[in-house]
């Protein structure tokens, strides 16, 4: 928040009259926060000479002198002693001329604030994510975000589901959010940018068979105990994964249904195998073997959603930061996790 020195109310009037000038590094542009006659009288007072004021002021000098004299007359008191070698201040000029050099330097910064805040360089960006982005495009996409605005603060907010995210965005709670779009995700209101794409890879305990496997094949899973997301919490990844196996024919021989990073502990305890994103490998590593499914297969997709009117310019900015990391991340990323 910008804090203002506060002037005598006639001065206030004054500044506040919304003509069409400011008054930015010595050089007049257009601006609803002073009166023009403000500015002619903060012109002159720094020349304290017409001819030099009226050049800066694009105008000639009778229109300039007239517009001082109404002001004075508005005032209610003289703010120039005039003679014909020289222009000073009165005691009077000099107060005010003092108070408006204040509050034109203060206008200008807020005038800078609502520009950086209109093109997303200011401001603050409460941003929602789901659990699994966390692994490693979250981190990412702040780091960089961060790195570019550091003006702009930041508010997280972690929800398990992607549901829940929705849900705070059409509440208005969120100005974004990471999360894992689903079909009943529809809204006019709201855009939705592709981040990233991952591919699913099977998690096993380390001595396992499958992990001295290159790559896995889907119907390697066929006879495996099989570790299961679980549709109330993980709606996203039990729809993604249960088309996979559908279109293969079969179903996994399911033996618990948890959600990340849980899942991954049931696998290193014995309990069985399952399919996670790639990125949940760095979660845990020694006692798991991650592969990569043999052939083409259905990748989790990451989106931002955000409002469509770009209330938020810093929402959009971070959603296009956040699909230049992700994006660069799978460009460069050629080996298998191991």
């Amino acid at each position: 928040m910008w804090k203002f020195y506060a002037p005598p109310i006639l001065i206030t009037n004054l500044i506040f009259s919304a003509n069409s000038y400011v008054l930015r590094h010595n050089h007049f542009m257009s601006s609803p926060l002073y009166s023009r006659q403000l500015l002619a009288f903060v012109t002159v007072a720094e020349e304290l000479h017409f001819g030099r004021a009226a050049e800066r002021l694009h105008m000639s000098q009778p229109p300039l002198s007239q517009l001082i004299r109404r002001f004075e007359k508005e005032v209610g008191t003289s703010l120039f002693l005039r003679t014909t070698r020289s222009v000073k201040l009165t005691p009077a000029g000099q107060i005010l001329f003092d108070c408006s050099r204040n509050l034109i330097d203060q206008g200008n910064a807020v005038l800078i604030g609502m520009r950086e805040v209109a093109t997303g360089q200011r401001g603050t960006l409460t941003l929602g994510f789901t659990s699994t982005a966390a692994f490693d495009a979250l981190p990412r996409a702040i780091s960089a975000y961060r790195e570019r605005y550091p003006n702009v603060q930041l508010l997280l907010h972690e929800q398990k589901t992607s549901s829940e995210l929705w849900q705070e965005l059409l509440a208005g709670r969120l100005d974004a959010a990471l999360l894992r779009r689903q079909a009943s995700m529809s809204d006019s209101g709201f855009r939705f940018m592709l981040v990233g794409r991952e591919p699913l890879v099977v998690a096993v305990p380390a001595r396992h068979r499958m992990a001295s496997f290159a790559k896995v094949r889907l119907a390697d899973l066929r006879d495996e105990p099989f570790i299961a997301f679980a549709e109330r919490k993980s709606h996203y990844f039990h729809a993604l994964i249960g088309g996979l196996f559908e279109r293969a024919g079969f179903k996994p021989r399911t033996v618990t249904e948890s959600v990340l990073p849980t899942m991954l502990s049931l696998v290193e305890a014995g309990v069985g195998i399952a399919l996670v994103p790639e990125s949940a490998a760095m979660v845990r590593c020694g006692k798991l073997a991650f592969r990569q499914l043999r052939g083409p297969h259905t990748a989790a997709e990451l989106h931002v959603a955000l409002r469509a009117d770009g209330t938020n310019a810093a929402a959009g900015m971070f959603a296009t930061i956040a699909a230049q990391v992700c994006r660069r991340r799978e460009n460069t990323q050629t080996e298998s996790i191991r």
